[in-house]
């Protein structure tokens, strides 16, 4: 008696599920120059999801108003070295305004600052800024921040609230 025996072999693909982050490198000898024009292309890009900026040594003397965050990571490579500054002094204008949109907005590894050393005159009646304003409109999303140094010389380093309650 002969038995014949018959095997099928299936192999499974199993997807990541986590997507590649894109990135977006910004600094001297980088794609691009400032943090701003980055998030200025990611937006452009459709705000890929998740998405670091990849920011180099340097001083960046800029401000985002940024709406949602979406997943977006802002990455130093040194908070003794890598440092992100808005120095006009008004309230509108900390270094990073926004929100999470939801879902993860990260600042890691860099200093970020609020100052008004750029605006000769500045008042102290004014309302001074944040070094990063984040609004949670609905309440839903987090922030991180990690292995970062927040400066105001004006007001809290950290300012948030709910923005469609306020």
């Amino acid at each position: 008696m002969m038995v014949i025996l018959s095997f099928t072999l299936f192999l499974a693909h199993i997807e990541n599920e986590v997507n590649e982050p894109s990135i977006y490198r910004v600094g001297k000898n980088q794609k691009f120059k400032t943090i701003k024009a980055a998030y200025d292309k990611w937006k452009a890009d459709g705000k890929p999801e998740p998405t670091i900026i990849d920011v180099f040594p340097g001083t960046y003397k800029e401000f985002i108003n940024g709406g949602a965050g979406n997943n977006i990571t802002f990455r130093g490579h040194g908070k003794w070295n890598t440092f992100w500054i808005s120095d006009t002094g008004y309230y509108p204008d900390a270094p990073f305004t926004g929100g999470p949109g939801g879902k993860e907005l990260i600042f890691e590894n860099m200093t970020i600052i609020a100052s008004h050393d750029g605006t000769p005159g500045w008042s102290s009646t004014t309302c001074g800024m944040y070094a990063l304003h984040i609004d949670y409109p609905g309440a839903v999303g987090k922030t991180i921040i990690r292995d970062s140094i927040l400066v105001s010389h004006q007001d809290a380093a950290l300012g948030s609230g709910t923005r469609g309650n306020q």
